[in-house]
């Protein structure tokens, strides 16, 4: 009983501390997407706990499971990753994984415009997080660290960061309440860089008279209104899922050229297969401006 309040005082002070230190901006490449669940979903889903995903609150992950998958940006940006959940203690889980972010090839110029060799450009993030249940209480709390190495020709950028959160499962409403705190950390490189912790609460609720789940993510953000993810996963037989989603980010994104584009803005939608050995997971993101995202992942019992 004590050892319990302690952990969840502990994890709630960390949330609470480090939502207040909120910095004007941020690293790019911590906000981009790195499983097509998060992706299909609009963005929502900090509550689905997924091997490769970034966009999640570390106290969710739960199974036994492995995933691989693959992200396609509009201007040849791709994003690699790859991760694995497994059970680590009594009622604990412990994620690893890793994902590597590619901008492309480009041509370098020295200082009078000459031309000169080409450079790579790329970030490499690696990621550990444990998530702890209570046999008598309905609480897990969790932990998450990132190391990323940034790789922009000769500039090389390294920041570690931390995520903590909490999570209250409802079993009786079949609902899963959280909030938790990302992108907390420092930059450890020579150049500088502001980082812009978030905080994230979360919401997840099977319906009683649908097969659908309901995810719903709030994330305060400086000088801009409150954002809301809204999202649903669909089981429409034992083998096929169905997700769809947006966000009020569709609003910043209109670019009110065509009916079409201001309703899909920052909207995903996707499906799941189960082949038995394994679940292939498919989705599209659409942004305001009429670009697209694919996302592909490959799952796998372990």
């Amino acid at each position: 009983m004590i050892r319990f309040y302690k952990y969840l005082r502990l994890s709630l002070n960390f949330i609470i501390y480090s939502s207040l230190l909120f910095s004007k901006t941020s690293f790019p490449g911590i906000q981009l997407f790195s499983s097509s669940m998060n992706l299909s979903m609009g963005g929502a889903g900090y509550l689905k706990s997924f091997p490769s995903s970034f966009n999640i609150n570390p106290a969710a992950f739960e199974g036994k499971i492995f995933s691989a998958s693959m992200i396609k940006y509009p201007a040849s940006i791709s994003n690699q990753n790859a991760g694995i959940i497994v059970p680590i203690s009594n009622n604990g889980f412990g994620n690893f994984s890793i994902s590597h972010l590619s901008y492309g090839t480009f041509e370098g110029y020295d200082e009078d415009g000459e031309s000169m060799d080409s450079y790579n450009s790329s970030d490499t993030k690696i990621s550990t997080s444990y998530s702890k249940g209570f046999s008598h209480f309905p609480f897990t709390i969790g932990i998450g660290s990132n190391i990323y190495f940034s790789n922009y020709g000769n500039n090389n950028l390294k920041i570690i960061t931390l995520s903590s959160g909490v999570c209250l499962k409802l079993e009786k409403q079949k609902t899963l309440l959280g909030i938790s705190i990302h992108d907390f950390g420092k930059n450890i490189s020579r150049y500088k860089i502001e980082l812009s912790p978030k905080l994230v609460i979360s919401s997840a609720k099977e319906l009683k008279y649908l097969p659908l789940k309901v995810f719903m993510d709030f994330i305060p953000e400086d000088n801009s209104p409150l954002t809301v993810f809204l999202g649903g996963e669909f089981n429409i037989n034992d083998k096929l899922q169905f997700r769809l989603g947006s966000s009020t980010r569709k609003f910043d994104q209109n670019i009110e050229e065509d009916f079409f584009r201001t309703i899909g803005g920052a909207t995903g939608i996707g499906f799941g297969y189960d082949t038995k050995t394994a679940m292939i997971h498919y989705g599209v993101f659409m942004y305001g401006t009429g670009a697209l995202i694919h996302g592909i992942d490959i799952v796998t019992k372990i």
